[in-house]
């Protein structure tokens, strides 16, 4: 599936990938070092993947097409392809541009939130609202 890879102009392959799996997307992939950040913009100073689908391993009766969900979620939390993300078809070329925006939530004596490492020791990842077990 995977063709070729690029961060910020260095290569990665499918050893810097872990796998994990889903029951509507089945095999999902993230993509997780500390030698993959980038502090620049543009589409050289990003993620570059090359996908290949194998259209003979579609589950034809499950799914209504061919092509990939891409999920950008920050380190250490667990990604929701079924609730966010972006649908990449396959046969055409996609650029997608992001910019990050990080709240941080000031913790006690200046408001009532956690810092969540409660969540994190009990589950293995950070604490998002769509992680919430609540």
């Amino acid at each position: 599936m995977l063709i070729s890879c690029s961060f910020n102009g260095k290569k990665c392959s499918a050893d810097n990938f872990t796998l994990f799996q889903t029951a509507e997307y089945g095999n999902c992939y993230t993509l997780s070092s500390d030698l993959f950040i980038t502090r620049k913009t543009g589409p050289m100073n990003g993620l570059q993947l090359i996908l290949q689908v194998e259209k003979f391993e579609l589950l034809s009766n499950l799914i209504d097409g061919a092509g990939f969900r891409l999920v950008i979620h920050e380190p250490e939390t667990f990604p929701f392809p079924q609730d966010e993300g972006y649908t990449i078809s396959s046969g055409h070329e996609t650029t997608i541009g992001m910019k990050m925006v990080r709240v941080v939530r000031a913790e006690a004596p200046y408001g009532m939130c956690d810092s969540g490492d409660t969540f994190y020791k009990t589950y293995g990842f950070r604490y998002t609202m769509q992680a919430d077990v609540r």
